[in-house]
Order: structure tokens, then sequence, then C-alpha cells
């Protein structure tokens, strides 16, 4: 299934401003944010880059480009390809399966090229990030990470967001590694409310209808 703008319960375009289709840099690893490009994956998935703009704030907000650059419509596909090879080979990690040899393909791919490169300026204190291909040096970023933590301990702390609707990945950095919501504020305070909700319902009574579309805002 391909990603879907973000919907209202009404399945009319929600504001671009709405909370699935916000970015987010929560994630705690670059690969993983790169993953959270897609919201609502256990529901309908919702394409958070779903045009170049988009794709250039994501790069700037992800801290993978120093000020906006150009972007094109074969780079946000690329970008795409290189977020399912990741998505396919973290998945298998934590599984304990093997991934597909065309995701490992792609992603060895991506990380082959260099990334970007830092440049001391004239005065000695200040540095500049430099590649001869800003897109392709950026994407170079989040493939190594992939890498670098299906192969590392890291891995053991990777979780999914026990809200069925998000099943964002991210890194549990807690102490005790028990955290299950990909953030307190959003899906674990929605998870709080409903059982409030469901706790303090008189018998016989069925949800509200809003209760349902309440993760789409």
């Amino acid at each position: 299934m391909q990603p879907q703008r973000d919907a209202g319960p009404d399945g009319t375009a929600a504001p671009a401003g709405s909370v699935v289709a916000r970015l987010r840099f929560d994630a705690g690893r670059p690969c993983l944010n790169l993953l959270a490009t897609i919201g609502r994956r256990g529901a309908t998935p919702v394409e958070r880059v779903p045009a170049t703009p988009d794709f250039v704030a994501w790069l700037t907000g992800a801290g993978l480009v120093q000020a906006p650059v150009p972007v094109s419509e074969p780079e946000l596909q690329q970008m795409r390809r290189l977020r399912d090879a990741v998505y396919a080979v973290v998945d298998a990690a934590r599984c304990t399966r093997a991934p597909t040899p065309g995701a490992v393909a792609v992603l060895n791919s991506f990380a082959a090229h260099p990334p970007p490169s830092p440049r001391l300026a004239v005065g000695g204190r200040t540095v500049t990030w430099h590649s001869d291909d800003p897109v392709r040096g950026a994407l170079a970023v989040p493939a190594r990470d992939a890498i670098d933590l299906v192969t590392g301990p890291d891995l053991a702390r990777v979780r999914e967001c026990a809200a069925p609707e998000c099943r964002m990945l991210f890194l549990d950095s807690s102490r005790g590694g028990r955290r299950r919501w990909c953030s307190m504020a959003r899906c674990g305070n929605r998870a709080k409310a409903r059982a409030h909700a469901a706790r303090t319902r008189p018998p016989g009574r069925t949800a509200s209808p809003r209760g349902a579309a309440e993760f789409q805002r």
C-alpha cells in the first residue's frame, strides 16, 4: 500500500499542520528519523514528505544540510527508495531474519556515496559542510547509520510504538529500557485517555466515533 497524504476522519485532506503530517525528528537515530517520514504505519500510512519542498524541509530539519538546497522529483524518489530499504533491513534485523538481497543492495549503494565533509573556515573557528552532490551526500548519512544500527548494540533498544495505528520505530534510551510509546505527549497520552474513557464509560455504551479519529489530528 502506498502512503497517502494526511486525511481527516471524513476522508478530506487534513491541514498541512495536522499532528500526523508534521515532520518528526525524535526517533533517536538518523535512519529512524528517515523512517518517521511515514506516519500511521499501522493504519493507512501517511506520507509526510509528499513533495520536494517537504523533502527540503526534512533535510534541513534533520540537520543533513546546513541550508535549504534545490531538490528534484527524482531525488525525492531516491529518498523513498532508501527509506523502503532501511525499513526492510531494520525490520528484518529486529525480527532476527535475513533481509532481502534487494534491500541490502539499495542500502549499500546509498551508503557508498561520501557523506558531507567538514571544511574549516579561514578564521579557524567555524566549520561548513561540503558535498559535490548535497542530496545524495545527505542520504548517505541515514544509510550508513542504518548499517551501524543493525550491526551494533543499539539494535536491542529499537522499539515499535505500542499504539496500533502508529508503530513508529524509535530508539529506547530510557534507563530501564521499557519505553512503550514513540512520544508520551502523543501516543502515550492518547492511550491513557482511551483507557480512562473505557474505565469510566457506562455499561452498554459504545465509544464515540470521535475517539477513533483522534489519532489523525
